[in-house]
This record gives structure tokens, C-alpha cells and sequence, in this order.
């Protein structure tokens, strides 16, 4: 109940935070599979010996569009993708196709690059969402923490000071000073000076 008081007096601010990271991330992942689609689209057409890039611009179009669709939903595209190989791999059994390998330009010269290419590019897409969801999970939790902190009026400066109380109230603890030259980067390193050890560096 706590945390959703806090929430709800910081919601304008929750919501910005959200947003503005849950859409950096997912614009990131688009991106990054789209190009990682097209690179692989290229790298399968020369691996091929095929021109579905060059060759034919209105299947270019419609795959890129199935592309596009694909990404903006991956478990969908990735059903989609599976069908069209199955129904394209069906066609090319009935014209007496056995499974061997098909160089050159062919039946599955047409398909075959940019639906491998849509499925590499709607991969990636899952991959870099989760880490995208968890990362996006990450910012949610430091800012409940931040506004945690403003409502008990603690600051950075007093975290930090606790931290330094603990540390120096340890058994083992030696505060040393090492004198520093200025402008000689050349200089050996002084001996330290050992100002106060354990629970002495509190008085």
C-alpha cells in the first residue's frame, strides 16, 4: 500500500519515465532486427545466387511489408513465416523437389532469402525485447527506490555518509592519505600516511 501511495503521488512522473524508456527500447530492437533482417537478406541473396533484392520490385515491396508486419509482432510474423515455407516447400515437392540443394535462379529463389531473413529479423526481435523487458524492469525499480528515498527525505549525500560510518566502524578499517604531485606525471608514487585505523577514525 505504501509503494502505491507513492506511485500515485508521482504518477505523472512514473508515467513519463516509463514511457519514454519502454519506447527508446523497443524503437533500439526495431531497428536493430531490421537492419539485421536486410543484412541477411543481402548475405542469402549473393550466398544463393539469387536477385530478390534487385530482381522483380513488386515482391520486393510485399516482402518488405510481411517484414515490417512481422516485426511490429514476432509471435505472429513468426507463425506466419512458417506456414508460407511449409505451403512454398509443399509447391516444390509436387514439381519434384526431394529436399537437395537449388542453386541458382529457381522456384525457391523467389522465397527463400526474404522469409530466411524475415525469420532471423523476427529472432532477434524476441531477443532484444526480453533483454529490453528486464532492462526496462531495472529502470521501474530505481525509480520506486528514488521516490522511496524523496519521500523519507533521504538524500544521495546521507547514503552515502551511512556507508562511509559503517565501513570506517569496521575492526580492520585504515584510513590512508597518499600526498598527490601536481602536474608531474612522472613522480613516484609517495608512501601513504595512516591517519587513523578502526573505530579511531571516528574520533
Amino acid at each position: 500500500m505504501k509503494c502505491h501511495g507513492i506511485l500515485r503521488r508521482r504518477f505523472v512522473n512514473g508515467y513519463i519515465c516509463d514511457y519514454a524508456t519502454e519506447s527508446a527500447l523497443s524503437t533500439g530492437a526495431y531497428v536493430l532486427s531490421m537492419g539485421l533482417a536486410l543484412s541477411a537478406w543481402g548475405y542469402l541473396d549473393v550466398a544463393f545466387g539469387c536477385t530478390t533484392l534487385t530482381n522483380s520490385e513488386s515482391l520486393v515491396v510485399v516482402w518488405m511489408l510481411l517484414l515490417l508486419i512481422a516485426l511490429s509482432s514476432p509471435l505472429l510474423g513468426l507463425f506466419v513465416v512458417l506456414v508460407i515455407n511449409h505451403i512454398a516447400r509443399a509447391s516444390l515437392k509436387e514439381q519434384g523437389w526431394h529436399g537437395e540443394r537449388i542453386s541458382g535462379f529457381s522456384h525457391s529463389s523467389v522465397w527463400l532469402p526474404p522469409l530466411a531473413a524475415i525469420f532471423l529479423g523476427v529472432v532477434s526481435k524476441l531477443c532484444l525485447s526480453f533483454i529490453g523487458g528486464m532492462i526496462k524492469d531495472s529502470v521501474d525499480v530505481l525509480y520506486l527506490c528514488s521516490a522511496i528515498d524523496e519521500d523519507n527525505g533521504t538524500t544521495r549525500n546521507q547514503r552515502e555518509h551511512q556507508f562511509d560510518s559503517i565501513v570506517k566502524n569496521t575492526p580492520d578499517f585504515i584510513f590512508v592519505v597518499v600526498p598527490v604531485h601536481d602536474g608531474d606525471s612522472e613522480a613516484p608514487i609517495a608512501t601513504g600516511v595512516v591517519i587513523a585505523s578502526g573505530n579511531q577514525s571516528q574520533k
